[in-house]
């Protein structure tokens, strides 16, 4: 996660701050996450070959709530199926910000999956 962070302007030193132990708050999702996603946005070609798989990401989440990047931290092991997720919840989630121990609006990340299942 450091590296992912690093390309975003987060300086070492701040790795704690951004891990939100008691004294702030993470980014919250403003829409269901269940809905990032559809049946409808199946890549084509993972869907020919009735490729299925669990994509884990984590996305960091700008001052504005919205997502400055993502990074598969754990592959479904099809390419299609790890860059339409990142591609979708990246265009897609919107968020409350982070808020560090000041109440100040700061870098945060959220991670979560997506379960790829033929339609």
């Amino acid at each position: 996660m450091a590296c992912f962070l690093c390309s975003f302007g987060v300086e070492h030193q701040f790795f704690q701050t951004v891990s939100f132990a008691a004294e702030g708050k993470p980014p919250v999702p403003i829409s269901d996450p269940g809905t990032w996603v559809t049946p409808d946005d199946y890549p084509v070609e993972a869907y020919r070959n009735q490729a299925e798989g669990v994509v884990i990401f984590l996305l960091a989440i700008g001052t504005n709530g919205t997502p400055l990047g993502c990074e598969i931290t754990r592959s479904s092991g099809i390419k299609e199926l790890d860059e339409a997720t990142c591609r979708l919840v990246s265009e897609r989630a919107r968020f409350t910000p982070a808020f560090g121990a000041k109440g100040v609006p700061t870098i945060g990340t959220y991670r979560n999956s997506v379960r790829w299942v033929v339609p």
